[in-house]
């Protein structure tokens, strides 16, 4: 698993879960807010670039297994799964 970036040990997977738990507590339309959010997210990265689901960090934030040829690499910039997560941290573990 592939730790993130800045936070040794912890892992995207790791960073996925507790804000899920986070967001497991939030009212019905923050929910719908939340899962918004994420669909869109990843239906701009499936639609930017081609190999999107063969992306470990895809993977990662929408709780999927990748294949064992999975591309372990993010993607760049604003499209970073990495920071993406950062964002959803900042915003639904208060």
């Amino acid at each position: 698993m592939e730790n993130s970036p800045g936070l040794p040990g912890r892992t995207r997977k790791e960073r996925v879960r507790d804000v899920t738990a986070h967001v497991a507590r939030l009212s019905l339309e923050e929910l719908q807010s939340y899962l918004d959010e994420v669909k869109g997210f990843v239906d701009g990265l499936k639609t930017k670039y081609p190999d999107a689901l063969n992306r470990k960090p895809l993977h990662e934030l929408i709780g999927s297994t990748a294949n064992a040829s999975a591309i372990p690499d993010d993607f760049p910039g604003e499209d970073s799964v990495e920071g993406f997560i950062t964002y959803l941290e900042q915003k639904y573990k208060k």
